[in-house]
């Protein structure tokens, strides 16, 4: 979970409710800057963008799409640890100072403690915001994907195979383990042309237990003879 899933203002920190639960005579005689805080507070809590910060929310498959959907909920978390965490504390401090006020009646005093109390509830709330699945996203996907069982095609004909291999999703490029050209080829013969590389995925199967393929059209990576770099 990247973001609670009760993420509503509390209805006791507004200023709406606040003016309220204040006493006639408060209202009248003694006046507090709580109004103005509570006000501010609800209008910086309408600045979170909950959805960017919520990776349920995301169509990701890629490392440059985790990369970019973790930096908008950076940007996000940004205003909510600055603007709005700003804001709740003005409020709360205010709340303190409206609750110690002797000048105020007990029932405004209460309610200045029932603003407090929401804003101490609306801070809980933000603390619960976790960017670490955004984090392990880009992780996952940038980490090597392991293929096994490797064969190479140039057109329908099998030139190469190999035991293993990982594939670097970000590169693109897939370096293999225990390669061995078919009798009769020489990998030097296939520099620079497109080659069909296939392989069964590792730890990733479908609902049937059936590893998936990995198959892509490759080159050789320059000089190399045993790691392919994607052809297109």
């Amino acid at each position: 979970m990247t973001v609670p899933a009760q993420h509503a203002y509390p209805a006791a920190a507004t200023n709406k409710t606040w003016q309220a639960k204040k006493s006639t005579g408060d209202k009248i005689l003694t006046s507090t800057g709580l109004g103005p805080k509570l006000t501010d507070a609800e209008a910086k809590w309408k600045l979170i963008k909950w959805d960017d910060m919520d990776l349920s929310k995301q169509t990701v498959s890629t490392v440059a799409g985790a990369e970019a959907a973790l930096r908008k909920a950076e940007t996000a978390h940004h205003i909510v640890e600055t603007t709005v965490d700003k804001a709740l504390r003005d409020a709360a401090a205010e709340a303190q100072v409206a609750v110690h006020n002797k000048k105020l009646s007990s029932t405004t005093q209460k309610a200045a403690q029932a603003a407090y109390d929401a804003l101490i509830d609306a801070k809980d709330i933000l603390d619960k915001i976790s960017l670490q699945e955004f984090h392990l996203k880009v992780a996952a996907l940038t980490q090597p994907i392991k293929v096994a069982n490797i064969v190479v095609y140039s057109a329908r004909t099998v030139v190469a195979r190999a035991d293993s291999a990982a594939w670097d999703r970000a590169a693109k490029k897939l370096t293999t383990r225990g390669m061995k050209w078919e009798k009769g080829q020489a990998a030097t013969a296939y520099a620079g042309k497109v080659l069909t590389v296939s392989g069964q995925v590792e730890g990733n199967r479908d609902a049937e237990g059936i590893s998936k393929v990995f198959k892509n059209d490759m080159k050789l990576d320059g000089g190399h003879t045993d790691v392919f770099v994607n052809a297109h």
